[in-house]
């Protein structure tokens, strides 16, 4: 029977039916109201958030109302008021505005089903996997709050499958790269020298260098205690999502030295800007394409020194050709051993413009800063470090995930493999 008041407060407790799930069923300014959910608890709650929904003016929801307007006021209730962050926030609304709202926003509730909605994960098939689990996560929510609230009969989303989607690459950096990184950093003239060597040799994530502290560095023990992080797309500094982000990893000793030379006051900032102010995400990108534009220099001048060191022009020629741009090989290989050579800034930049580059334009791309710290793993691999431990020090949540770049097998460590087996069977 259906309570007639507008207090509150429940006069008896949700009732298990024969479908399950718990009900309450109550009338609030003339109309019978009902909610459900999978347990007696979870259904005291879902009554006392839709009370204060209706009682507070929102759209009194029922299974006619577009999903459009359902939406709107699922996530201005249950999102946008929530301690979650913008960064989370933005992903919601992008997902409803780009994805699922323009796909079945003019339905009413109620004529939703779940071939709709995978119909929408399937549209994105081939997307990144991340995009693809995003999506559904936000389906699952709102047909979810909107089932435990009783304006559906039935979750729509509760079985839907994810498609085929495609993982982001990471990858370390190739040997002319690192050979570009430490001439950048012997040179000691870029802003990002701390910053990148921080990534690179402590395999620390950028948002974490941005918010690193003095007193996070253990001058003494040669530590740094990873314990913050600049929260992608805003300027705050939070903890890490997960405890595993807490950790305390080896500083080399010459970073070490490069840092005790700076050293400042336990509370400010290790990594700024230019103006002394905090990074953010424009200036750490403005950073990092300056940078790989410098190291797509040294690695052109490395090509060009090493073909002017050759012994021949053939051998010259054949260094050439792992520049990327418009060039003759055979000329180019003549003109730099020649007597007409002005040097490697002369051979490979006209008008104060690079024109010829250290590695193909696709490679070029694809090198983010985040390589820096999957190249620290690949090290950590390389050094014999076990599979335990790395995940400890590149902070991860899942174990699987260092598992995963520890999987990548190059060429060197099964030279190394080599070596052991054959020793091993020389001495038995």
């Amino acid at each position: 029977m259906a309570r007639k008041s507008s207090n509150p407060d429940m006069d008896r407790l949700p009732s298990l039916q024969a479908d399950g799930r718990w009900h309450y069923y109550w009338t609030q300014e003339g109309r019978q109201r009902h909610v459900s959910a999978v347990s007696q608890m979870d259904c005291v709650m879902a009554y006392y958030q839709k009370y204060k929904n209706i009682d507070a003016g929102l759209v009194d929801v029922n299974p006619n109302t577009p999903v459009k307007v359902w939406a709107q006021q699922w996530l201005e209730t249950y999102k946008a008021n929530k301690d979650i962050t913008g960064k989370s926030l933005r992903m919601y609304r992008e997902k409803l505005d780009g994805y699922i709202l323009p796909a079945i926003g003019r339905y009413p509730l109620k004529s939703v089903t779940e071939l709709h909605l995978q119909r929408i994960l399937n549209d994105s098939a081939g997307m990144s996997s991340s995009h693809l689990k995003k999506l559904r996560l936000v389906l699952r929510e709102m047909f979810g709050k909107a089932h435990d609230l009783g304006y559906i009969t039935r979750n729509p989303a509760a079985g839907l499958e994810l498609p085929a989607g495609t993982e982001g690459k990471r990858r370390s950096l190739t040997p002319r790269e690192r050979e570009a990184f430490l001439t950048i950093c012997q040179e000691g003239k870029h802003r990002g020298c701390l910053f990148y060597q921080m990534m690179l040799y402590c395999g620390l994530r950028p948002g974490e260098c941005a918010a690193l502290e003095w007193r996070n560095i253990n001058f003494d023990n040669s530590l740094v205690l990873v314990e913050q992080a600049k929260e992608n797309g805003a300027n705050s500094i939070k903890a890490p999502k997960t405890s595993s982000g807490v950790r305390k990893v080896p500083i080399p000793p010459e970073l070490l030295a490069q840092l005790r030379q700076l050293r400042g006051l336990p509370r400010t900032k290790v990594f700024l800007r230019s103006k002394g102010k905090p990074h953010s995400d424009d200036s750490m990108q403005t950073m990092w394409r300056s940078w790989k534009k410098e190291m797509d220099r040294q690695m052109a001048f490395a090509v060009v020194r090493s073909a002017r060191a050759a012994k021949s022009d053939a051998e010259a020629e054949e260094l050439l050709l792992h520049l990327s741009g418009a060039f003759d090989a055979r000329k180019l290989a003549a003109q730099v051993r020649g007597d007409s050579y002005r040097g490697e800034a002369g051979t490979v930049i006209y008008r104060n413009q690079l024109i010829l580059h250290g590695e193909s334009q696709e490679l070029l791309d694809s090198l983010v800063a985040y390589d820096l710290r999957h190249t620290y793993c690949t090290d950590l691999q390389k050094a014999g470090v076990d599979l335990k431990t790395a995940s400890y020090l590149m902070g991860h949540a899942d174990i699987t995930t260092t598992a995963n770049i520890y999987s990548h097998t190059d060429d060197e460590l099964i030279e190394r493999a080599a070596e052991k087996i054959c020793a091993y069977s020389r001495t038995g």
